[in-house]
């Protein structure tokens, strides 16, 4: 029997091809995920699934990607969390969301939660990323995420028939929205990499062709130790976290093009480009959002004043409390998070400044800065650093010296074999600091 829902305009129809997706190198057709809308329309718990809200946390990408369409279609609400989560974290990240049941690795286990006092407007639930504080549910109107889809394609148009090669989880918004269901509203089979392996990663990239991998700095970095001279990308776009000047270098010495592309929980992608021309250039704004840089409610364009990126669209006015700046051309550059800057006195240091000044030096592989307390100052900056070679601190510290002005010159700096990040190869200035002061 056909699954009642696949006449007229349902998700399925939109497509002209048989072909879907890829998960590693197992291809999906319609009939595939005809198959699995037919299952679901069988199992209780998501026979009426209009107004509620669901949690999934699955590690089949599969079946996290024919659940998350077939309660899109049905005009429900879903929360993606990361697969490795156990489950009463996963129930209570679920409760926290208000949703009314929790999909956790099968579909024959649903759980039942505490259902809402509300019904849910049909959207997709993400927490913010938490990095400078407590977690916030947003969501977004499924109507918002085909705005950012259409928006996005367009300016993707030149490259829109590339393969996208996703090598970050489908349950966050990078992978999921900008990667794959971009990739599946231009018809461009993308293939999703589930795999904890690097080498299979590598593999995929020397054996795909015309492949646009999506990455985040973190992987890129590991992808480059393992490929050596040997890898060469077609594109690839870098997302999640800014880059850093060494490793843009590599990659651009490795790529036919390098994306970047900026984002926030509350809107989606903000901007994107190619061509970059330095580390911190995002490209240019989507076309259906306004971004503006304002410092105290007043717009500013200097290089010279980095102020808060605000952005209006679908979701409204938002204050990013991220950091940047235009360039010629129209090109967003970002600086850091407001939350990052570092007060000396009423004099402000923007940790990603001394950063690139820090990483310019040879020998000096990735570093990162961040406030720490004083009893005199109030705010000083700290550093720690990953180097090749002999370069010591007082080699560094002389650098900073030469380069920056007094007050911007890290009064510690830490030679460290590796720089702790998160999961998603985040780098979080608060948990760097709260180290520091329990130390």
């Amino acid at each position: 029997m056909a699954s009642r829902h696949l006449a007229g305009g349902s998700f399925l129809n939109r497509f002209r091809r048989d072909e879907m997706l890829f998960i590693n190198k197992q291809r999906y057709v319609r009939s595939d995920l005809a198959s699995e809308f037919n299952k679901m329309d069988a199992t209780d718990k998501l026979s009426n699934p209009e107004g509620k809200g669901y949690a999934v946390c699955v590690n089949d990408p599969f079946l996290l990607i024919t659940l998350l369409m077939y309660l899109r279609e049905r005009s429900a609400s879903i929360i993606l969390i990361h697969e490795d989560t156990p489950k009463t974290t996963a129930a209570e990240l679920a409760t926290r969301a208000r949703c009314h049941y929790l999909v956790y690795g099968q579909l024959d286990e649903i759980l039942t939660l505490q259902p809402p006092a509300t019904v849910h407007e049909p959207s997709l639930l993400q927490f913010s990323s938490g990095t400078t504080g407590e977690p916030k549910l947003i969501a977004r109107r499924w109507s918002q995420i085909d705005s950012e889809i259409d928006s996005y394609n367009r300016k993707l148009s030149p490259s829109s028939m590339d393969r996208p090669l996703i090598l970050v989880p489908v349950s966050h918004s990078y992978g999921l929205i900008t990667g794959l269901l971009a990739g599946m509203a231009r018809e461009a089979e993308p293939i999703v990499v589930h795999s904890k392996n690097p080498k299979f990663s590598l593999h995929m990239i020397q054996t795909t062709e015309n492949s646009f991998v999506y990455a985040v700095p973190f992987l890129y970095h590991l992808l480059n130790a393992l490929g050596k001279d040997e890898l060469k990308y077609h594109k690839l776009i870098s997302s999640g976290a800014p880059l850093n000047e060494t490793l843009l270098a590599r990659l651009k010495r490795v790529s036919d093009e390098v994306w970047q592309q900026y984002g926030c929980t509350e809107t989606g992608c903000v901007s994107l480009g190619t061509q970059l021309t330095d580390y911190t250039d995002v490209g240019t704004p989507l076309d259906d959002l306004q971004v503006s840089i304002a410092s105290d409610g007043t717009e500013v364009s200097s290089a010279d004043l980095p102020s808060e990126i605000i952005v209006t669209g679908g979701a409204g006015r938002v204050n990013t409390k991220d950091v940047g700046y235009w360039s010629e051309g129209g090109r967003l550059h970002l600086s850091g998070r407001m939350d990052d800057l570092i007060n000396l006195s009423g004099l402000k240091v923007i940790p990603a400044e001394v950063e690139r000044v820090m990483e310019r030096m040879p020998g000096v592989e990735e570093a990162v800065v961040y406030r720490m307390n004083h009893s005199i100052w109030g705010e000083a900056v700290q550093a720690l650093a990953v180097v090749s070679g002999a370069v010591s601190q007082n080699d560094l510290r002389q650098w900073c010296i030469e380069h920056l002005p007094a007050y911007k010159v890290p009064s510690a700096i830490k030679i460290v074999k590796e720089i702790p990040k998160s999961a998603a190869g985040k780098i979080s200035r608060k948990y760097l600091c709260e180290m520091e002061r329990d130390a």
